[in-house]
């Protein structure tokens, strides 16, 4: 993602607004009429230059609200006092002077900063504790020096928002999260918002749309009713990495659809990320079977919709998707938002196949 051009087009967009003049739609060329210059700007959690610009350009006090896509758990856990941000607004300068000091550029410390591990316990209110390392437990395609500024940014919009919109709702999140969550923004007069599960009305109007993006729909639709036909409800396994995400070793997923083949179990494959190269030879092999479909973008809420549909494996917006539809979760852990809640659900398996097993042990 080009960050500069999109700050930069934001600049521009933002004036027009405060000038309360006629805007055009950078995607569509949609011409929006004049309105009254706005009083409360939603940006995204990473995207702190923005922040800087709406303080800048406003000639009246304007709320910032930021927007957090992750769950309450991962916020308060990535951006709040449980992680980094015990110290405040002083982060970026304790790192600039540690650029001075090591001759390092600042996405390098910052990388260093967010994404290595010591062994430290992280404690996070509702939460059972968990080691940094548990945050990090496959290496990733996305490196430190990537990472770091994306953190950076996200701390110092927290840190400089009015308030923050949180999209999940209350009842995914443990009470004591949200409790310190609001505990933490109240010390400066700020409120925390849940707001989700932002997902769109069930329908054919949404449908529609969403197939619109996907090359595949047409195929996936196809594949998802033969499937429903010759292996019944709640068959499909529907795995997906997001958009950003892949593994650095490819092979763990060939061997598990490979085992999904052997087993015969039918499975549709998202693979929207840059980074995903599937070898041709695995390819013709999933085509082969009969048994596999590979989307590069996939229709999810669609696929999870479909009574085909059984198992997903998914992070945090995914897995919401999926309770909508009653499909079950595959624990699948990459890296970041979803450490928290992972481990949360890791404890609590362990503790049912220790009680499973401890019953087993006193009946014999």
């Amino acid at each position: 993602m080009d960050i500069p051009s999109l700050t930069a087009s934001f600049s521009d967009a933002y004036k027009t607004l405060v000038k309360e003049e006629p805007l055009t739609c950078a995607k569509s060329g949609m011409l929006f009429p004049a309105a009254p210059s706005p009083g409360a700007v939603i940006i995204d959690v990473f995207a702190d230059g923005m922040l800087y610009i709406v303080r800048k350009l406003s000639q009246k006090p304007v709320q910032v609200i930021c927007w957090v896509s992750c769950s309450a758990t991962a916020g308060y856990t990535l951006f709040g006092p449980a992680g980094h941000n015990q110290d405040g607004g002083s982060l970026r300068v304790r790192l600039e002077a540690e650029v001075v000091r090591t001759g390092k550029s600042l996405p390098e410390i910052t990388g260093e900063l967010f994404c290595s591990v010591k062994g430290d316990v992280i404690r996070v209110p509702g939460m059972p504790p968990m080691y940094d390392y548990e945050s990090h437990p496959q290496e990733t395609v996305i490196k430190g020096h990537m990472v770091g500024p994306f953190h950076l940014a996200a701390i110092e919009l927290v840190n400089g928002c009015d308030g923050i919109l949180v999209a999940t709702p209350d009842c995914f999140e443990p009470t004591e999260v949200l409790d310190a969550f609001q505990a933490w923004f109240a010390e400066t007069s700020r409120k925390v918002y849940t707001v989700g599960p932002m997902l769109p009305p069930p329908g054919e109007n949404a449908a529609s749309n969403e197939k619109k993006q996907s090359a595949s729909s047409g195929e996936i639709d196809k594949f998802m009713e033969q499937t429903l036909k010759t292996h019944g409800k709640q068959s499909l396994i529907y795995i997906s990495f997001g958009s950003v995400y892949w593994s650095m070793q490819p092979e763990k997923i060939w061997t598990f659809l490979d085992v999904l083949v052997e087993k015969n179990i039918p499975f549709i494959l998202s693979h929207g990320s840059p980074f995903a190269k599937i070898p041709d030879p695995i390819k013709e092999k999933i085509k082969a079977s009969g048994l596999g479909l590979l989307s590069p973008w996939s229709p999810q809420q669609t696929i999870l919709a479909h009574p085909a549909t059984g198992w997903t494996g998914k992070a945090c917006t995914g897995t919401i998707e999926a309770v909508r539809e009653e499909a079950q979760g595959i624990l699948e852990k990459a890296f970041g938002e979803d450490g928290a809640k992972k481990r949360a659900k890791a404890v609590e398996l362990q503790r049912a196949f220790e009680a499973v097993w401890a019953e087993g042990l006193s009946t014999e």
